[in-house]
């Protein structure tokens, strides 16, 4: 198996669970080269990253998120889908 085959199973059968530094966000949009605008509830994000990324305490915030370059060329993300992301880089 080659580098491309593994990293399809790793992005098809990985199970991972969310926590407050990696919660599950709705895709607004493409945003460029590999950039979606993403929307993610303030209630499931931790409180220090929450003061960080939503100064104004919305129920909700949106910001960029970037596929990491392993992936750009096995998953692809579509509006209105969901993601994972990680909120500490």
């Amino acid at each position: 198996m080659g580098r491309g085959k593994h990293t399809m199973q790793d992005a098809l059968n990985s199970l991972p669970e969310p926590t407050p530094q990696c919660p599950v966000a709705r895709v607004l949009g493409p945003r460029g080269q590999n950039l979606h605008e993403i929307v993610v509830a303030r209630s499931v994000v931790a409180d220090d990253i929450n003061k960080l990324l939503n100064p104004e305490n919305k129920p909700w915030f949106t910001t960029l998120a970037q596929l990491p370059p392993k992936y750009r060329s096995v998953v692809w993300v579509k509006r209105g889908g969901y993601v994972m992301v990680d909120l500490t880089e």
